[in-house]
C-alpha cells in the first residue's frame, strides 16, 4: 500500500504480474508501522520498566513511544500498581502481580481506541464534508418517560421537552449514574448522510448503537436499540465510582457497508482475568472508494456515581 485514506487505498503490486478480477476489494490483515499504539511508561527508570518494554517490543500492534508526550496511551506506576490510561482518562488498573497481562491490555485498548482513531483520522484528512455532523447529549427526564409510556406520541410532541445534558462546552457532558439519555445528530450537510453511533465505553466495550439515513440539513434522535421514546440510562462500570464514555457519530455520503467490524464485546476486566484478546488481523474494512466522503463527530460522556 503506497497511499491511503480513510476510506480507501493506492496499492501496488509485489512480484510476478497477476490479473486482477473485476470488482476486486482487499483488506487490512495485519497492522504496519504505522498503525501500532505508541506506549510511554513513566518513571523510565522503574525496575518494572525492562518487562513491560519487551512485552511492548514483542507485540505487532504496539511500539514503545520516542517521544513520551506524544504516546497514545500511557502506563503509570502508582501506589504500587500500574495504570493505563490516555489524555482523556484512566482505563485499567494493573496490581504488580497482573504485570503478564500488559500487552493484552495495550492490545485491547487499540481494539477499543479503533471508533476514536478513526474519528481522529476522519477529521485530519480534511474531507469535502468537515464539520457536517453535530452531535447532542439529551436528558430523558421521569416526567417525559411518564408522559410517552403506553400513548401514541409523535417524537415532535416531546422534543421540545429534552434539555441538553449538563456541559462545559466542546461535545463534553457531566452526567449522574442512573440518568437518562438520548442523543440528537443534526445533518449539517447540502447531501444524505447514512449516520452510525458508536459508544467507546468505559469498560472497554465497543457497541454500534444505531443507523440512521439523515436528509440534508435535518436531525434525528437516537433511542436505545432504536425504540422510539426508550433512552439509554448511563451508569459507570462496575465497581468504580466514574467513568468516561465516548460517543462518536460517523457520517458517510454513501452506504458503504457496515461499521459492525468496530464493536467489541469484552472490557479490560474481562482482559485483565484472561479472557478475551484483541485480534491481531483486523476483522474487515469499511468498503469505500476514492470518493468516499466522511465525517464525525464525539460526545464525551463523563458518568459519576452518586
Amino acid at each position: 500500500v503506497v497511499e491511503a485514506a480513510p476510506g480507501s487505498a493506492r496499492a501496488v503490486a509485489i512480484g510476478a504480474p497477476f490479473a486482477v478480477p473485476a470488482g476486486a476489494r482487499s483488506r487490512v490483515i495485519a497492522a504496519g508501522e504505522q498503525a501500532r499504539l505508541e506506549v510511554a511508561i513513566d518513571p523510565a527508570d522503574h525496575p518494572d520498566h525492562p518487562a513491560l518494554a519487551a512485552a511492548i517490543a514483542a507485540s505487532p500492534l504496539l511500539a514503545l513511544a520516542a517521544d513520551p508526550a506524544t504516546a497514545d496511551v500511557r502506563l503509570v506506576a502508582r501506589a504500587g500498581a500500574w495504570h493505563v490510561g490516555d489524555a482523556l482518562h484512566p482505563v485499567c488498573t494493573l496490581a504488580a502481580h497482573q504485570l503478564d497481562r500488559a500487552r493484552a491490555v495495550l492490545e485491547h485498548y487499540l481494539a477499543y481506541a479503533r471508533p476514536i482513531r478513526m474519528a481522529a483520522q476522519i477529521a485530519g484528512a480534511g474531507g469535502e464534508l468537515g464539520d457536517g455532523l453535530a452531535l447532542r447529549v439529551l436528558l430523558v427526564p421521569r416526567e417525559v418517560r411518564a408522559l410517552t409510556e403506553g400513548a401514541t406520541r409523535s417524537v415532535s410532541d416531546v422534543r421540545g421537552l429534552l434539555p441538553e445534558a449538563r456541559s462545559p462546552g466542546s461535545g463534553v457532558y457531566t452526567l449522574g449514574a442512573g440518568e437518562t439519555i438520548c442523543f440528537e445528530v443534526h445533518n449539517q450537510t447540502c447531501v444524505p448522510l447514512v449516520v452510525t453511533l458508536v459508544n467507546a465505553a468505559a469498560s472497554g466495550k465497543v457497541a454500534v448503537l444505531a443507523e440512521h439515513a439523515i436528509s440534508p440539513g435535518k436531525r434525528d434522535l437516537f433511542w436505545f436499540r432504536n425504540q422510539i421514546f426508550a433512552p439509554f440510562a448511563v451508569t459507570p462500570p462496575a465497581g468504580e465510582a466514574a467513568g468516561t464514555d465516548r460517543v462518536i457519530a460517523f457520517g458517510r455520503a454513501a452506504d458503504q457497508g457496515s461499521l459492525g467490524f468496530l464493536a467489541v464485546d469484552h472490557g479490560f476486566a474481562d482482559v485483565v482475568r484472561g479472557h478475551g484478546a484483541a485480534p491481531v488481523v483486523d476483522p474487515g474494512p469499511v468498503r469505500g472508494d476514492g470518493g468516499a466522503a466522511w465525517t464525525a463527530s464525539q460526545a464525551v460522556l463523563h458518568v459519576q456515581a452518586d
